[in-house]
């Protein structure tokens, strides 16, 4: 099958958008004809935006509308007419917010992949929340537009798909659940017994924004439990655009006992699933998608308070058999529900029926 992935961000590279682009590529190149479409015009373009909003918003204490931009989306239709002129693909899958399609309409299915939407990111995250009116205005209305473009829009939680089927009701029919898989190799469960000392106990957490992503609680956790902790993102820097880099980070997640994320904001962060790739649990806070991929007693638990999650951690030292239990129901929930091939045939699979109606 001919699939043509669509992203403002160059695709090949690992350190946009958590290496999803690169990962969703190097998965769909295995058993599909890939090509992508890239123009570094509206790169440029939106990442100037970027940089205007950033000044903007040390002055006046407001940001700009950069990433549901109609200018960019305008300045990015001619790169991909062009390309889906010349390559003719039987698929269009978007990885983005969805504006790549304002300014373009598609002589074959398109469908979206996404973990959020602009009224969802508004109420959460920093650089959505303090929009100047316009660009709130000009954001939403961009999203609206391009929408309506797409064949089937996949989400990767209920709590995107609830707000989406909210907001757009006419599109709840296009609507589909979807998950990421994880950006390490798969090397398999990795067995480690738990201590019967806290002090020997070791807590990995991964992230880059120390307010959003809760780095303050992880770290206050540790504290509580007299444990280690590794704080990978914010502490410790890795290059996952090499492949020291990456091995260094596949140790981090086979070294540690739980993974901690008590996150203030976000969608469905791939670490979790990295970590239920070696069988590592994970502890998170009940922020936006996080639900739709932690099941509770499964592959992890979710958590109000650093308090509950002391509770939980202490309930498994020194109880080996409890633990090595948790970490088998870890991975087979990884290996039935957040791989990339799995990723790949909810995409094949609804295409497949999509073309048979």
């Amino acid at each position: 099958m001919k699939i043509l992935i669509v992203s403002i961000l160059p695709v090949e590279k690992e350190i946009y958008w958590s290496g999803i682009n690169a990962a969703v590529l190097r998965q769909l190149a295995k058993n599909n004809t890939i090509e992508t479409c890239y123009s570094p015009t509206a790169h440029k373009l939106q990442k100037l935006l970027g940089m205007v909003s950033r000044i903007r918003y040390k002055l006046f204490g407001t940001r700009s509308n950069v990433y549901f931009n109609s200018y960019v989306s305008l300045i990015y239709s001619p790169t991909l007419l062009k390309k889906t002129s010349e390559y003719k693909p039987d698929l269009l899958l978007v990885l983005g917010s969805g504006s790549e399609l304002l300014h373009f309409n598609p002589t074959c299915p398109a469908y979206l992949v996404a973990d959020a939407n602009f009224h969802l990111l508004r109420d959460d995250y920093s650089l959505y929340t303090t929009l100047t009116y316009n660009g709130a205005k000009n954001a939403a209305s961009v999203e609206k537009k391009s929408l309506i473009k797409y064949d089937c829009l996949f989400y990767t939680s209920d709590w995107a798909l609830q707000s989406t089927a909210q907001h757009y009701p006419s599109l709840t029919q296009k609507l589909r659940h979807i998950n990421f898989g994880s950006n390490i190799p798969d090397e398999g469960l990795t067995s480690i017994t738990i201590p019967s000392e806290k002090s020997q106990l070791s807590l990995l957490t991964v992230g880059i924004d120390y307010q959003r992503k809760g780095i303050d609680k992880s770290s206050s956790l540790v504290k509580l439990l007299g444990c280690k902790g590794t704080i990978v993102g914010t502490n410790i820097k890795i290059d996952k655009q090499t492949k020291e880099g990456i091995a260094q980070m596949v140790a981090y997640y086979k070294a540690a006992h739980f993974f901690v994320l008590l996150s203030r904001a976000d969608c469905t962060p791939i670490v979790i699933n990295e970590a239920n790739s070696v069988g590592l649990p994970v502890i998170v806070s009940n922020v936006g998608g996080i639900n739709s991929v932690v099941k509770e007693g499964v592959n992890g638990f979710i958590v109000e308070t650093e308090t509950d999650a002391v509770a939980i951690i202490e309930q498994f030292i020194g109880n080996s058999e409890a633990y090595t239990a948790l970490r088998k129901s870890t991975y087979e929930y990884y290996k039935k529900s957040l791989t990339w091939s799995i990723f790949e045939k909810t995409i094949l699979t609804t295409f497949g029926e999509n073309r048979h109606h």
